[in-house]
């Protein structure tokens, strides 16, 4: 006779006689799956070389349809790099702590202008500069991680090795080139990470270059105009005077 209640764990029923009193009742556990441990994806193993091999495949991809799609706005931005590597670092810097400055703006003025809007009974408009704030902030940090992601793994090698791109299709050499490079340089222990910073911030800098000199009327095509000539002046042909 069993007081209280019956547990057991196993697989299969257990075999409980007929003419046993159990007054708590019987309760089958079965035995719980052991989780397979995951694989570690330290450098060198097996994980991390196919990480690496898809991640390689992807930047290629992307990088291939951004030159196809828009070759000269590429080109730019890796002609920043390549002529001016100190100042994009530089702007780098400003354009990440000024990109969490403008994310935060944006955030502290939605609240006090949706606030102050349902505090005077404007709930409707309130709720739409909320929607347009928070979409805003969500727009600014997709954008800027698909820059970061995607875009500066391309410019940033094809900097290295501008001086290969000699026009047309010459940009192919650089890129194909330049991406396993960099995915190379970038997976890296330690000094992966490292670089990876350095060469976001060379991206960050050279798009920041690129507005700058657009906005102050320079460098807006990234190529340099041919001077022009003033015209030559025509000799004037005039007519012997008489001597009287």
């Amino acid at each position: 006779m069993v007081e209280g209640q019956l547990q057991y764990q196993s697989v299969n029923d257990a075999h409980i006689a007929s003419g046993a009193q159990i007054r708590g009742g019987v309760k089958h556990l079965f035995p719980s799956r052991p989780e397979r441990p995951k694989p570690e994806k330290r450098f060198g193993t097996l994980p991390w070389v196919l990480d690496q091999a898809r991640r390689l495949i992807s930047l290629l991809v992307v990088g291939l349809l951004l030159f196809w799609v828009y070759p000269s706005g590429m080109r730019i931005l890796g002609r920043r790099i390549h002529d001016k590597p100190v100042a994009s670092l530089g702007w780098g810097v400003v354009a990440f702590f000024g990109f969490i400055a403008l994310l935060l703006v944006i955030l502290f003025a939605t609240l006090i202008v949706g606030v102050l809007l349902s505090v005077v009974t404007l709930g409707m408009l309130a709720r739409w500069v909320f929607l347009l704030g928070i979409l805003g902030d969500v727009f600014l940090v997709a954008a800027y991680f698909f820059y970061v992601t995607f875009v500066v793994p391309v410019v940033v090698p094809y900097a290295s090795m501008a001086r290969l791109d000699r026009g047309r299709f010459w940009w192919l050499l650089p890129v194909v080139i330049g991406i396993p490079l960099y995915v190379v340089l970038t997976a890296l222990p330690y000094v992966g990470g490292i670089l990876n910073i350095l060469f976001i911030l060379l991206g960050l800098g050279a798009l920041m270059l690129h507005w700058r000199l657009n906005g102050s009327g320079a460098g807006g095509t990234g190529e340099e105009s041919p001077q022009e000539t003033p015209p030559e002046e025509t000799p004037v042909m005039t007519e012997p005077s008489e001597t009287l």
